[in-house]
């Protein structure tokens, strides 16, 4: 089930890529507003390569999961990954709105990293 569902993202990188650059892939650790659903570590290996396949930025979203709701501080930690994602998000319990891994896609200036209570 996991290559049929990464070769289905596979396809669709080049479908939509195809009219324009797809600038990124944002995933949210563990689906929880539609039931409890899980994927394994392998599957978000395999979407973490495909970004880099396909030039795109790997988002993993951790609003929910993030801050230790999920066992460690980041749901992403249990997934070890061969390279972090690129940017990370969170909120509410952490009080802010991400953190940026990768220095490419950090702010340039204090006061750009917004969050639910300020816009």
């Amino acid at each position: 089930e996991v290559e049929r569902c990464l070769k289905a993202v596979d396809d669709l990188f080049v479908e939509w890529s195809a009219t324009k650059p797809v600038a990124a892939l944002i995933v949210e650790p563990i689906q929880a507003e539609g039931g409890d659903l899980h994927a394994p570590p392998k599957f978000f290996e395999g979407l973490r390569k495909l970004t880099r396949k396909h030039s795109a930025a790997f988002i993993v979203d951790e609003v929910q999961t993030g801050g230790l709701g999920s066992g460690t501080f980041w749901m992403h930690e249990q997934w070890n990954l061969s390279e972090p994602p690129d940017i990370v998000t969170f909120a509410k319990k952490c009080q802010s709105s991400g953190y940026f891994f990768s220095k490419d896609f950090a702010p340039p200036y204090a006061y750009q990293i917004f969050n639910t209570w300020m816009g």
